[in-house]
């Protein structure tokens, strides 16, 4: 058996939307996880990115999650009673055993809050909105007075003319009427997987929600028993893991399953048609060409 009440934050409730196997495994095996260089390097720009969030608004104060999560949740919740409204970073609040720590909480000067959730995207992502809307939820459970909420993600457009001159980097994609329908449900979404986490482990099998909207760090457990692939769809160049998942929610796992004529992407066509022949493709004449200004 397993307890009933279990803690959850922002990031659970995503991985519960993606798949709830995934997070049963976050809670309860965690050490059969894989993450690769990717995730990693991804985690490393998201902290940088959040770091110059904090540093754009030198008035803020970090609310410190110490000497544990409690007294964040202490601390946010003093300077909230107490009035005085400065900018926070990581405010922390729970409702129904969900914990959030907000990127950037900022007064509106109408006794009520600006929500930014800050991203190493350049533009607002659909999956954003409801992990916005799960902060937005638990605040609002609070008492606080949600004016407005945004995903703050970088500006593809700005242009750095002075060292350490970074205003302009990161611009609010505003979401708080975005996020409405995704508010609604939070708290089915809340229960369903808190009896995820207090069951078995979900049978799911692997499909595109694998990698989507994020790689599942599980992949390698999942894929423990079945048969290995001679030619996975997913050697496919660039996009191969992206037609993979497309491919495995119908089924099809080997390239050779796959029907002729199914690929628009030219190189895909013909790595298809190599691998179900087994004639390799020669282009001695494109080759030619490619090389012929070529010079030592």
């Amino acid at each position: 058996m397993y307890a009933s009440k279990v803690g959850l934050s922002k990031s659970k409730i995503t991985a519960f939307e993606q798949c709830p196997k995934r997070l049963w495994l976050q809670v309860h095996r965690r050490e059969v996880a894989v993450i690769d260089s990717g995730g990693e390097a991804r985690f490393a720009a998201g902290h940088e990115v959040g770091a110059l969030a904090c540093a754009l608004l030198p008035e803020g104060i970090m609310i410190e999650a110490e000497p544990d999560l409690a007294a964040a949740l202490e601390t946010t919740s003093e300077i909230i009673a107490s009035g005085k409204n400065p900018i926070m970073f990581e405010a922390t609040f729970a409702y129904e055993g969900v914990l959030v720590r907000v990127d950037v909480l900022e007064p509106d000067g109408a006794d009520g809050w600006h929500v930014a959730e800050v991203k190493s995207s350049t533009s607002r992502k659909d999956y954003h909105l409801a992990d916005l809307a799960t902060q937005v939820w638990v605040m609002q459970e609070n008492g606080l007075k949600i004016s407005s909420a945004s995903i703050r993600h970088i500006n593809n457009r700005f242009v750095l003319a002075e060292e350490g001159q970074f205003q302009g980097l990161l611009v609010d994609a505003h979401s708080l009427s975005d996020i409405g329908p995704f508010l609604k449900n939070r708290g089915e979404i809340v229960g369903d997987a808190r009896a995820v986490v207090a069951g078995p482990e979900p049978v799911r099998e692997i499909g595109s929600h694998c990698g989507s909207p994020f790689t599942c760090e599980f992949q390698s457990y999942c894929n423990q028993n079945a048969a290995p692939l001679e030619w996975p769809v997913s050697l496919l160049p660039n996009t191969g893991k992206k037609v993979a998942a497309i491919w495995a929610d119908r089924g099809v796992l080997e390239l050779t399953d796959v029907p002729p004529g199914s690929f628009s992407n030219l190189v895909h066509t013909r790595v298809h048609e190599a691998t179900c022949s087994g004639n390799p493709f020669h282009d001695a004449d494109g080759a030619r060409l490619a090389t012929a200004h070529w010079t030592f």
